[in-house]
């Protein structure tokens, strides 16, 4: 009787990390887009304008899209729409501009950027798809609606074959225009990570061909698979050692933990998979690797954009500064430092019940700096409205306070509270009052009580 031993592979993982970053690549048509003014649902000319993408060596990342010398007087009534080879659909725009003519317009969308506007011009920049009217449904080959609002509706998808851009003019107003210019496509693809393994069986290295498939699972044993198998076939195999690329998307990656599982067979095409055993555990710097590829993407999950070595979180132009924020930003009662370094003698922050300021809680804001501080205007120039140094004095109209309140300038007040005793220089109470033993009179002149 003949039987069948199962090969005793092992597999061990030397490493796993990112290799390279993508770069985006653009795909163009340039034919003018006819936009008619006619009836509703008026199909523009041609019907679809289409772009062939191949090449693309991965997922998709992130994408624009871009229309080139728009033009249209009343914008409202356009509607757009594009379909990816995958069959997924974003409607790009809709409903935006009211009346307003719109003219030679370079329009690009992109996840995270400001909505077109709903009742003004409509002029070149960068802009999130828009529906502020919500749908229409298109006419044939369009499938009804729902449809995406977001770019992002393409990511981790093959983003090689054809691409379909749909417009249509909805309403019959006299209205008609074109995109000149055609529209593009910048597309950026997913980086491959690096296995490098070693390869043994029955405690031989291996030197031949193999075939190999990766399974991403969220546990060490049962648990669920992550994403879809990555095959790789014919890799050499040499003294043992190997080195595939892996297209791992993004969202497999997030920072959960990962166990891949190997199924092999050697030579390649010859006999069945072998599921190697136990699973190996991904550990976080490939996975902090992989998000490097955020450091030329113009997107990071719709609100990241970069320029140059300018970072914006909120906008699509960061500009004059390293990090341009539009939005709020909350530091969850931490200390914002102004000093490089180690230095934290000079900052902002909220101190309150559990972080005291000099003993206090103020439940508030503190401004804080080493040998004090000011705090002024630069309305024209640079002025100072109030000092304080680092003994406690404040000065106002003075930048060398010498008593807790050092004035330097006229004082406007409704009221004084106090008795007074230690006011000094008050010229109004020389030769006009005089003291005799515990009376004081007025020397001269009438005194009014009430008047």
């Amino acid at each position: 009787m003949k039987t069948t031993r199962t090969p005793s592979y092992l597999a061990v993982c030397l490493s796993f990390a990112l290799t390279q970053m993508a770069a985006g690549q653009t795909f163009s048509n340039t034919e003018t887009i006819t936009i008619p003014a006619s009836n509703s649902a008026s199909p523009a000319s041609p019907y679809p304008s289409t772009i062939m993408v191949s090449g693309l060596a991965g997922p998709i990342e992130s994408l624009t899209v871009s229309l080139h010398s728009l033009s249209h007087g009343f914008p409202q009534d356009i509607q757009i729409v594009l379909i990816s080879p995958s069959g997924a659909i974003v409607m790009l725009m809709g409903g935006s501009g009211a009346g307003h003519d719109v003219s030679n317009a370079d329009i690009t969308f992109m996840d995270g950027a400001p909505a077109l506007p709903d009742d003004a011009t409509i002029v070149s920049g960068t802009y999130r798809p828009t529906q502020p009217n919500g749908f229409n449904n298109f006419p044939a080959p369009v499938p009804p609606q729902p449809y995406g609002r977001e770019l992002s509706v393409f990511n981790d998808t093959d983003g090689n074959g054809m691409w379909a851009l749909y417009v249509i003019d909805i309403t019959p107003h006299a209205d008609d225009g074109q995109i000149a210019g055609g529209w593009s496509l910048n597309i950026t693809t997913q980086a491959p990570v690096t296995y490098q393994g070693r390869l043994n069986l029955s405690g031989s290295p291996v030197n031949d061909t193999a075939d190999l498939e990766f399974r991403l699972w969220d546990a060490d044993t049962g648990g669920n698979m992550v994403g879809s198998v990555i095959a790789v076939n014919d890799v050499m195999v040499v003294d043992g050692l190997f080195t595939v690329q892996l297209l791992v998307p993004n969202s497999a990656l997030d920072g959960s933990p990962r166990w891949w599982e190997i199924n092999v067979r050697s030579p390649s095409g010859s006999g069945n998979f072998t599921t190697l055993s136990p699973r190996q555990r991904i550990s976080f710097a490939p996975q902090a690797l992989h998000a490097l590829t955020a450091k030329i993407a113009t997107t990071v999950r719709g609100a990241v954009f970069t320029s140059g070595d300018n970072v914006g979180i909120g906008t699509t132009t960061p500009t004059d500064a390293l990090l341009d924020v539009e939005g709020d930003i909350r530091i969850n009662d931490n200390d914002i430092f102004l000093r490089g370094g180690s230095d934290r003698n000079h900052g902002v922050g909220w101190y309150g019940s559990g972080k005291e300021f000099a003993g206090i809680a103020h439940d508030g804001p503190v401004l804080f700096g080493f040998g004090g501080g000011s705090l002024g205007s630069t309305n024209g120039s640079e002025q100072r409205v109030l000092t304080w140094n680092n003994t406690g004095n404040v000065g106002i109209g003075t930048t060398t306070p010498a008593t807790t309140l050092d004035v330097m300038g006229t004082v406007t007040a409704t009221a004084f509270v106090g008795d007074g005793a230690g006011l000094t220089n008050l010229p109004v109470m020389e030769g006009l009052w005089s003291e005799n033993g515990p009376d004081i009179f007025f020397d001269t002149g009438n005194v009014g009580i009430g008047t």
